[in-house]
């Protein structure tokens, strides 16, 4: 691992990179001033924890005396640095936060893949998110979407599939979006093999060449709205990538820019944003999205670290698509999270859009990673965000202004029509005709 990446400082959306505090200090003075007297399991155990110490967002620690946590680990004797990697993930469970973890050197350097990965590496094309899966003893990381044309479209993968193993390994019932997301990256042409439980209950297996993706890419089209008869430019976007590095894309930004910027967007009456099944991706992407459709002066986000003081994110200049004389809606559901409910929120609390569809998922929260000396990480929550009016949606979601239960694979315009639908009808009410 390059030493550049020993201060590195990254935020995840189901991991997403953002800005953080300075660089943390590992080691208090008092466990510095004993060091010497540490084994290097010990040594890590304590790195660790002043990790927790000195950032992580909630001051009172889950409730927990982290001093005395700290203790008690030092107690324990340790065989092998793996069983010190092993205690150091069960400490940080203590936080009751699922978002604070530990990685291996192995699940570190996978994750830099995900996010940090060179134009020759490639995946299978899947977006992937945590499921809600009752006494699950298996993996609960399911497929949202898939992207067509992709190796896992061609091999017959499905939305709703949930992974058991990936290259023989069975995932353990704590594994992350994050953490399959680095298994399957990796090298192009590279075999890699899955399998996968279904929702009757039944095991697939599949064996799959890793490609070329471009996940945050967009895609556009024109339809006449039924009711209206306007045409109405569909914009669906799965996720918020980042540009990639040495020759690859320019990420979701540069295809959002592209698309809005050509047929058959420009001179479309009205403007449908389909994020559903949108896990968010790249936060810094879905912010400058964002910043596409707001005028001058506003708040597309504001973060809330340990003090309590909140970071405005701020537009400086009137975005290239703001001001625009059409209506514009953006489409969610439960699987809307991250960056892309900042996105949702940044037009609707800021009245550039509204919001049609679902309560989104709620994830509010701002992780950063702190590489150990051991090139093993700390995934640590050090922020909380909040809308453009303050409000926290973490385990809360965003409320959409036009709400309707719409299934993921009905037709976006089908969703804005029967929202427009049910308002017209409630505004009828009480009526006399």
């Amino acid at each position: 691992m390059h030493a550049r990446h020993h201060s590195r400082r990254a935020v995840l959306e189901r991991a997403a990179i953002f800005a953080v505090p300075p660089a943390l200090s590992l080691l208090p003075c008092s466990a510095a001033h004993a060091a010497a007297e540490l084994t290097d399991e010990q040594s890590l155990i304590v790195e660790a924890w002043a990790v927790v110490q000195r950032g992580y967002v909630d001051q009172q620690f889950g409730g927990n005396d982290w001093k005395a946590i700290k203790s008690e680990y030092l107690k324990r004797k340790y065989k092998s640095m793996g069983a010190a990697r092993e205690a150091i993930g069960e400490m940080l469970s203590v936080l009751g936060d699922r978002y604070t973890r530990y990685l291996s050197p192995g699940a570190y350097s996978a994750l830099l893949a995900k996010y940090e990965r060179p134009a020759d590496n490639g995946g299978i094309g899947v977006t992937l998110r945590s499921a809600s899966v009752p006494a699950a003893k298996l993996s609960q990381i399911e497929i949202v979407s898939i992207v067509p044309g992709g190796p896992a479209a061609a091999a017959g993968l499905q939305v709703g599939d949930l992974f058991e193993t990936v290259d023989g390994r069975t995932l353990p019932t704590y594994a992350t979006a994050d953490d399959v997301a680095g298994l399957l990256l990796g090298r192009l042409e590279e075999p890699v093999s899955v399998s996968v439980r279904r929702a009757d209950g039944s095991s697939a297996s599949f064996n799959l060449r890793r490609a070329v993706l471009k996940q945050g890419e967009v895609e556009a089209r024109e339809v006449v709205r039924p009711s209206s008869g306007k045409r109405i430019g569909v914009l669906t976007v799965p996720l918020f990538s980042a540009p990639i590095a040495n020759g690859g894309d320019g990420g979701t930004l540069a295809s959002l820019q592209a698309a809005l910027s050509s047929e058959p967007l420009v001179s479309c009456q009205e403007l449908l944003i389909d994020l559903r099944g949108n896990p968010g991706g790249h936060f810094p992407s879905g912010v400058e999205a964002a910043k596409l459709f707001l005028p001058a002066d506003v708040t597309v986000v504001a973060t809330v670290d340990r003090t309590g003081k909140p970071s405005p994110v701020l537009t400086f200049a009137k975005g290239p698509f703001a001001g625009q004389d059409r209506p514009t809606y953006v489409l969610v559901d439960k699987g809307t999270a991250s960056a892309a409910e900042v996105f949702a929120a940044a037009l609707q609390g800021n009245r550039a859009a509204k919001v049609v569809g679902e309560r989104t998922y709620g994830k509010g929260l701002v992780q950063s990673i702190q590489r150990l000396t051991d090139s093993s990480a700390v995934v640590l929550t050090v922020a909380k965000y909040r809308t453009p009016q303050g409000e926290d949606i973490n385990g809360k979601g965003i409320v959409p202004a036009l709400p309707v239960a719409c299934a993921s694979k009905t037709d976006a315009v089908q969703c804005l029509e029967q929202a427009l639908a049910s308002r017209r009808a409630s505004d009828d009410v009480g009526r006399t005709f």
